[in-house]
């Protein structure tokens, strides 16, 4: 297969999870580093990781399924940019620190060039220059501006229900919303009669008539 043609079935691959403006683009960066591009199942606790070559094992950059268009964009910037970093620093510096955050806003950018991201995710990328935040889990407020791309799904950030709410996280497990420490909420698991501390932007399922 010569290099356009994998170019293209990279390009075809990303068309269902990708907004078009950036397919070249990306499609060229995987090439360009030999990237092993997986695109997995639901993970809780990431939205996308990067690992590094070792062994007889090149670069490798995972990113969940059901993102939508815009955030798996950013995801991929987000990877990109830690294998950039590993390119020139390998593991000597952290890995959000200055030289990553330096990576990634040179990599956003260029994607804003190519027009591919929405006026409001262009201007959040603006405000910030290279004070980037470590990720979109992190950046609480590019977390809301990509939540505003996702299809319905009938859930709510739990920062957003009223004190006392019920909901549920996760496949069954119910709580009660309490008062907020710094970014997360003290909630009861109701049927554990024990309290945890929930990320305000956890998406959860509010339950009516408890």
């Amino acid at each position: 297969m010569t290099r356009e043609e994998k170019k293209a079935a990279f390009m075809r691959i990303l068309s269902r999870y990708m907004v078009k403006e950036a397919l070249e683009w990306s499609a060229e960066f995987i090439l360009a580093h030999s990237v092993k591009m997986k695109i997995t199942s639901v993970r809780s606790t990431k939205l996308g990781d990067y690992r590094h070559p070792f062994g007889d094992k090149g670069h490798q950059i995972t990113i969940n399924h059901d993102l939508n268009p815009v955030a798996f964009l950013v995801t991929f910037v987000h990877e990109a940019a830690h294998l950039t970093t590993w390119n020139t620093y390998k593991n000597r510096v952290q890995p959000h620190g200055p030289e990553w955050q330096k990576e990634f806003a040179g990599l956003i950018l260029e994607v804003i060039n190519l027009g591919a991201f929405p006026q409001e995710i262009v201007h959040h990328f603006l405000s910030k220059g290279n004070s980037l935040a470590a990720s979109s889990c992190s950046d609480a407020e590019l977390n809301r501006l990509l939540r505003k791309f996702d299809p319905p799904k009938g859930t709510h950030l739990l920062e957003e229900l009223e004190p006392n709410a019920v909901f549920r996280f996760g496949k069954t497990d119910v709580y009660r919303k309490g008062e907020k420490l710094r970014t997360r909420f003290k909630c009861l698991h109701l049927e554990k009669n024990r309290w945890y501390l929930v990320s305000g932007l956890a998406e959860v399922v509010r339950i009516e008539n408890v």
